[in-house]
C-alpha cells in the first residue's frame, strides 16, 4: 500500500501546491489521470493519497481556518474517469471527517459530457455542501486563484520539490 501510495503522490493526478486568493491550499485533480478500468487503477490506494493530501492542504494552508480549496481539471474527462464509488467515498471522507475544511470545490474546464456524471454526482452531495461547487472557466478560475498560480500550480505535473518530498 505504501508503495502504491507513493506512486499515486508521484504520478501528477492529485498533488498540493499553491494557494487562492484567501491564502487557502489549492488541491488539484487532474481527473483525465484517473481510469477506473486501467489495470493499475485502486481505489483503496487512491483514498489513502486523497486523505494525506488533504492533511497536507490544510498543514499549509495560510487561512485561519486550515481550509483549502479543490481544483478538479476535467479537461479530457471521459466516463472512464467517472468511479461513482470511489467519488462517494472521498465525498463521505471530506464531509464527515474534515467538515469545514473544504473552502470550494472548482470544476474546472468541464466538457459537455461531465453534465452526465454532474447529475449524478450532485444527488450524492449533502444539500448543505452542493454551494462549495463551482464550474469554472479560464477566466472565472481568476475570482478564486491568480493567474501566476494558475500557470504554476495548474500544469498537469507536481512541482520537483513535491516530487523529491514524497522520495
Amino acid at each position: 500500500l505504501v508503495h502504491g501510495l507513493l506512486k499515486e503522490l508521484t504520478c501528477g493526478s492529485m498533488y498540493v501546491h499553491g494557494h487562492d486568493v484567501a491564502g487557502r491550499s489549492l488541491l488539484v485533480v487532474d481527473v483525465s489521470k484517473h481510469s477506473a478500468t486501467a489495470p493499475w487503477y485502486d481505489r483503496k490506494r487512491l483514498a489513502c493519497a486523497f486523505v494525506w493530501l488533504i492533511e497536507q492542504a490544510m498543514y499549509e494552508s495560510d487561512h485561519a481556518g486550515q481550509q483549502y480549496v479543490v481544483v478538479c481539471d476535467l479537461k479530457g474527462f471521459g466516463m472512464r474517469n467517472f468511479d461513482q464509488n470511489f467519488l462517494s467515498q472521498v465525498f463521505t471522507m471530506s464531509f464527515k471527517h474534515y467538515p469545514h475544511t473544504m473552502h470550494a470545490c472548482l470544476l474546472w474546464n468541464s466538457p459537455r459530457i461531465f453534465s452526465a456524471a454532474w447529475a449524478i454526482l450532485r444527488a450524492m452531495i449533502p444539500a448543505a455542501f452542493v454551494p462549495l461547487f463551482h464550474f469554472v472557466d479560464n477566466s472565472t478560475i481568476l475570482d478564486y486563484v491568480e493567474r501566476g498560480v494558475v500557470a504554476a500550480s495548474l500544469s498537469g505535473m507536481p512541482p520537483p520539490e513535491r516530487l523529491q518530498m514524497y522520495h
